[in-house]
Parts: C-alpha cells; structure tokens; sequence
C-alpha cells in the first residue's frame, strides 16, 4: 500500500519565516527610530537646560558687573569671558556688555592724562580689554567693538590684539601697548596715542588716524597702507620701516606746528621739529639724534597731501603727492 505525503508546508514555513524576519527587521527599525527620537528629545532639553543655565550666569555676571566693588566687579568680567568662550553664539552679547562696561567706567575725562603718574587701566578694565582683544572675530555678531570715548592710558593690549573695524575715537590710549594689533579699518579719529606701542608689524590698514596724536609712538614696520593721517600729529613719530602706501597726509603735522583743539582735544606742543633723511624709501642708517623722528626705510610712495596744509621740516623735499580720486 502506497502512502501519499504532501510536503506543501514547507514553502509556507518559508515565506513565515521570511515574514517573521521582516517583522523583526520593523521592530529594530522602529525601536532605533524611537531611540534616535528619544535621544533627540533629551539633546534638545539638555540644550534648553544649558540655555537656560548661561542665561542665568549670564544675567548674575552683569549684576556683578554694576557692583561697587572692584572684585566683585573683576568676578563679573571673567564670569562673562568664560561664557564667551563656552557658548561662541554668546559671544557677541558678552562683548558688547563688556564695551558698554568700559565706556561707562573707564570714560574720556578731564583726568584721563598720561604723565608722571603714568595711569593704568583698573584691573577689571584691563581684563575686560583683554576677554575683547582676544575674542575669536570669525564670532563676532554684526556691530563692531565700540570702544569710542574711553580712558585707555597704558592699557596692555598685546599679543594679537583683534581690534579690525573697531571704534575708538575720541579715546585716549597714550603709552598703551599694541603690539602686532590688528587695527585695520579702525575709527581712531581724533585718538590720542602719544608713546603707543604699535610695533611687530601692526596693521592699520584703510585705518582713520584724522587729527589723531602719534607724537613719540612707535610704529616701527606698521602697515599704513591707505591709512587717513589728515591733521595728524606726527612728532618725534618712530616710522622706521612702516608701509605708508597711499596714505592721506594732508594737513598731517610732521614739524613742529601745533593743532588748536577743544576741550578733550589732543594737541600738538611745542617741541624739536622733526627731522626726515634726504632719502626715505630703502635709507639703511639709521638716525643717531634723539630727538629726531626716524623714518628709515619708510614707504612713502603715492602718499596724498596738499602744499598748503601739510608741514614738512624746513629743507625737506616732499616725495610727490599722488593726484587726488
């Protein structure tokens, strides 16, 4: 007798176990779909805790800041420095607190003069430059340092100080130190920066030096190049090796003239008028009087001045003005 076995079961076996494997497939894909938007949940509500911590930091360092305490005051500029450097979208609120900080503290005065007591910024006006020049620009929101009106004698600005496009005019940075700064664009209209360190190739490039005061500063190898020097005091001015291509130097005060100013108005005074080798572009000796103002290796080529105003030492022959756009 002949038994008859049906053997259809086992494709059905098959595609169920295919399914089974499809339906675990689901469920993993699922579960790491719940997972991932778990996960993402809980990043956005630790962002919103972070959030709301460097809110409130942020608000108790201003608090400081208003204190009429020095270091309490210190303990607020450095509690916003390390905001900035945590939180980069921050960083533009934090600097603009700390330009505001050092405009009211630190403002332009009567009192705001360099001499024999040889003024220093506070401690906490001195960090605060030093959280601003230091910042990382590529962070920076779309308004420029506003340092303008500000009390800066002897301020330490070196080390690479980020100052490109800011404003500090009317300000008072006498003796401050700036080297290698970059100043680029600057407003520094009517800024006194008498004995100014702005050596190691500091850049005021495109730079408004109108009626500023450089008498005795040390631009030594700066970059000028089309810098605006109109009325600008240049006495006893170390430009040994800047670059003062297409500069604008009309009415700038390179003997001993002085400029009348008002009140707060740096001036030019009295003193030995300076005195400019024969040869400017490529002189090697260097210039042994101390009083005079050295401009050895100095480029003064396509400069722009006018005959009338601009005052050259006696005897000098100006290198030829460039013609005016």
């Amino acid at each position: 007798m002949a038994f008859w076995t049906w053997s259809g079961w086992k494709p059905v076996g098959a595609a169920a176990a295919v399914v089974g494997a499809l339906f675990t497939a689901v469920g993993v894909v699922l579960g790491g779909w719940f997972t991932h938007l778990t996960l993402g949940n809980a990043n956005e509500t630790l962002k919103i805790t972070q959030h709301g911590q460097i809110a409130e930091r942020f608000g108790r360092a201003v608090e400081q800041l208003a204190s009429d305490k020095a270091d309490v005051r210190l303990g607020g500029v450095y509690s916003l420095a390390n905001i900035a450097e945590q939180s980069p979208t921050d960083q533009p609120a934090v600097i603009d607190v700390l330009s505001a900080f050092i405009r009211v503290h630190a403002p332009m005065s009567e009192s705001c003069v360099s001499g024999p007591t040889h003024l220093r910024p506070p401690a906490e006006i001195q960090a605060a430059l030093t959280t601003i020049v230091t910042r990382d620009p590529s962070h920076d929101g779309s308004l420029p340092v506003d340092l303008s009106q500000t009390c800066l004698v002897g301020a330490d600005l070196s080390g690479d100080a980020q100052l490109a496009g800011a404003d500090l005019s009317y300000s008072n940075l006498s003796e401050a130190k700036l080297p290698h700064a970059d100043l680029s664009g600057a407003s520094l209209f009517q800024t006194d920066l008498t004995k100014a360190q702005l050596t190691e190739r500091a850049k005021l490039t495109g730079a408004n030096l109108t009626v500023a005061t450089l008498n005795f500063a040390d631009l030594t190898n700066a970059d000028m190049t089309y810098a605006t020097l109109i009325g600008a005091c240049l006495k006893r001015t170390n430009l040994t090796g800047a670059n003062l291509y297409r500069a604008d130097l009309s009415g700038a005060k390179l003997a001993g003239a002085k400029l009348a100013g008002t009140t707060y108005t740096p001036v030019c005074p009295d003193g030995p008028d300076v005195m400019v080798p024969p040869s400017v572009v490529g002189l090697a000796e260097a210039m042994s009087h101390e009083t005079d103002a050295q401009l050895n290796d100095t480029i003064l080529i396509q400069i722009f001045y006018d005959d009338q105003s601009t005052i050259w030492p006696i005897g000098y022959q100006a290198p030829p003005s460039r013609p005016q756009r």
